[in-house]
């Protein structure tokens, strides 16, 4: 039903819809998924407005994420599935963990003083005295060390 007034038209739906209305896709589809993953890790540190406007190629042409999804026009989108596509490939175990402990060894190697890993793992930053002072008695390890870093130490003399 149309009402006509002064200021314009008023429509007033009273019946029932005869077709179903189209729906709304809010979540990408695997493919597009996989595209948003490639473009993200290829270029990880270009923001959400960067990855929307899109990432400058050889050609000059832009490479946007908005070009394979409608969703991606919605910048909170963007930055949820970045950081979706961040915990997906982001390893979290103790394998990661280690490697990127043995990493920071070799690249300050003066900051780690003594290290052990095996049953106890130790990781220590004191000097090669302090270690065998805090964590050794009769030049073997001390059988209440418990896995953790020794930063600062107090000894009972």
């Amino acid at each position: 039903m149309v009402y006509t007034w002064k200021g314009g038209k008023y429509f007033v739906q009273d019946g029932f819809y005869n077709h179903t209305s189209p729906s709304v896709n809010i979540y990408l589809n695997p493919d597009e998924g996989a595209q948003f993953d490639k473009i993200v890790l290829n270029h990880s540190n270009v923001g959400p407005s960067g990855l929307q406007l899109g990432i400058p190629t050889l050609t000059r042409s832009r490479k946007s994420v908005k070009n394979f999804s409608h969703i991606l026009y919605n910048q909170g989108h963007v930055i949820y599935q970045k950081s979706e596509t961040r915990k997906k490939f982001t390893p979290h175990n103790s394998y990661s963990l280690f490697s990127s402990i043995k990493q920071f060894a070799e690249d300050y190697p003066y900051f780690i003083k003594m290290s052990q890993l095996g049953l106890g793992n130790i990781i220590c930053l004191q000097t090669p005295f302090m270690t065998s002072q805090a964590l050794y008695g009769n030049n073997e390890l001390k059988e209440d060390i418990a896995c953790g870093i020794v930063a600062n130490v107090v000894y009972s003399f």
